[in-house]
């Protein structure tokens, strides 16, 4: 019920959130007073202080998850605020190259897949929706690379390009996924060697995600052409069999019944007739 306190007094909880680890019920008390009342320069402090974090918990391999706790304590607060003002707060970097650790941040914060009361989808005006968007398609090139950066947040990344863009952005998106299966299939020859540094997380439900957001009527044909990667086949598959079971499909979704000798056969490896669009 607060919607505004002294300016000191937030300075003063801003402070600790920033440096101090708190516990859970304190964490959602000074959380929640944080988020009412964010404006841009509460949101580029507490962003800047994420990114340090983070670059001092990406330099060799860190497990300590008192530093991880302290870094997601920064993370949860970002992500109650709204997007827009997130956006305003972040609008220079918006105009640049994007950097790893702050594309990473961002993707994380915004591409959320449950629909929320700050949900990018519905909360961005256009002006600051095709900003980002442009943002983003500038941070394909780099993604597109299977090592250009790390698997997850380029899964992230196709959820929120996916979210804020439509289906002119599903190309983008099949570079994506091509970029991972590659990622994904040199991670488990590197494993069969006895390397195992690399990601073994599968991102298929991100990517499933954001292919049907950008293009509900015709997703579920890049759906089939996932079917061909081992990693995916079991989890497309059993996406779209639930999808055509249902009487009526998801309003967010809206695709039509697959066509299952291409499910089919697109699982064994055969020809599925016009539904590769690249």
């Amino acid at each position: 019920m607060v919607s505004q306190i002294p300016a000191a007094e937030r300075d003063r909880l801003l402070e600790r959130f920033t440096n101090e680890l708190l516990d859970a019920n304190e964490k959602q008390r000074v959380l929640s007073i944080l988020a009412t009342t964010a404006d841009e320069v509460l949101v580029a402090r507490v962003f800047e202080r994420a990114c340090e974090m983070h670059r001092e918990l990406m330099i060799g391999p860190s497990r300590d998850m008192a530093k991880w706790n302290f870094f997601r304590q920064q993370q949860d607060l970002l992500q109650a605020i709204a997007p827009k003002t997130i956006l305003d707060a972040l609008s220079p970097k918006l105009e640049r190259d994007p950097e790893l650790t702050e594309l990473g941040l961002l993707t994380d914060v915004l591409g959320r897949l449950s629909p929320t009361h700050t949900d990018t989808r519905t909360a961005l005006p256009d002006e600051a929706r095709r900003k980002l968007h442009a943002y983003l398609k500038r941070a394909v090139e780099r993604a597109a690379d299977p090592n250009g950066m790390r698997a997850g947040v380029r899964a992230h990344l196709a959820v929120l390009l996916a979210q804020v863009g439509g289906p002119s952005d599903v190309p983008d998106l099949r570079r994506l996924i091509a970029a991972d299966s590659i990622r994904y299939r040199e991670m488990l020859a590197a494993r069969a060697k006895g390397d195992k540094s690399g990601d073994n997380v599968g991102y298929v439900v991100l990517y499933m995600n954001a292919v049907m957001t950008a293009d509900p009527e015709h997703g579920d044909e890049v759906l089939l052409e996932m079917l061909s990667e081992e990693q995916y086949e079991r989890f497309v598959a059993e996406e779209l069999v639930r999808r055509a079971k249902k009487s009526k499909p998801q309003p967010t979704l809206g695709i039509r019944r697959p066509a299952f000798e291409k499910v089919w056969g697109a699982g064994e490896g055969k020809e599925t007739g016009g539904t590769d669009r690249r």
